[in-house]
């Protein structure tokens, strides 16, 4: 009988890992996220552009244009590891007044950051509260001397990163070449369930989402997959046959 060299270490690291499996990364195009299970549009739909989404002007002041519910309540425990959820974007700035938020939502505190890319600032953190369709906003830090801007119709990509400790929330953002984190003193609370939204200001804005993708710890398809309760013991098992048939055939 022969067993693979690297068995024994297989099974025996899997058999000591937690008995839960998560990881992942979600891409879609904009209009790729209105099919997602995950995805609500809740002040309205938007209309596509080729692969595109796009939100156009409204009644409404600070809109929640996407929530996209991404991980459930009681995935991260309160003494959990410091996880860290990534979201890549690529957007087109498509009305001359072009304000934006992107967060990470709690179910209260919405942990974002607001892209400017009208060469007035880079950067602009915020501390805000939303109930999902709205959001309030209490600007932290602005950041000027930005050294190029995005003309209306341009496409631009950026990324952000909220590290998720079990005391302290941060968020970085890189966007047009520049790079800024901040701590944020938001009383976010990552046992809760966790979303992204997208939000924008004023009623005569527009904003266009080409394309987005969210990555993480516990990112894929919204779930923590569970192991079945026996599968540790059986493969810690495995791969001490594999190592005890090794010693036989060395002896041999």
């Amino acid at each position: 009988m022969y067993f693979s060299k690297a068995l024994p270490a297989f099974g025996l690291a899997l058999a000591a890992s937690a008995t839960s499996l998560s990881a992942g990364t979600i891409s879609a195009t904009g209009v790729g996220l209105l099919s997602n299970a995950g995805v609500s549009t809740p002040n309205g739909s938007p209309t596509t552009v080729g692969t595109s989404i796009n939100f156009g002007t409204g009644p409404i002041e600070n809109p929640v244009l996407l929530r996209w519910d991404l991980i459930s309540a009681g995935t991260i425990g309160a003494a959990d590891p410091t996880t860290t959820v990534s979201l890549s974007a690529n957007a087109t700035r498509s009305s001359s007044d072009f304000d934006f938020t992107v967060g990470l939502w709690d179910g209260v505190n919405n942990v974002s950051v607001f892209p400017l890319v009208d060469g007035s600032r880079i950067f602009r953190n915020e501390n805000a509260l939303s109930n999902g369709v709205t959001q309030t906003e209490s600007p932290i830090t602005q950041d000027g001397g930005v050294a190029s801007a995005v003309g209306v119709g341009e496409a631009f990509a950026f990324t952000i990163d909220w590290t998720l400790g079990a005391s302290s929330t941060s968020i970085t953002l890189n966007i047009l070449g520049e790079n800024r984190t901040y701590t944020t003193t938001n009383p976010f609370d990552r046992t809760n369930g966790l979303s992204i939204l997208f939000a924008k200001q004023s009623t005569g804005e527009e904003f266009q989402l080409n394309s987005v993708s969210v990555s993480g710890d516990y990112i894929g398809g919204g779930a923590v997959i569970p192991l079945p309760a026996g599968l540790p013991l059986l493969l810690t098992g495995l791969g001490g046959m594999a190592l005890l048939g090794r010693r036989k055939a060395v002896k041999a």
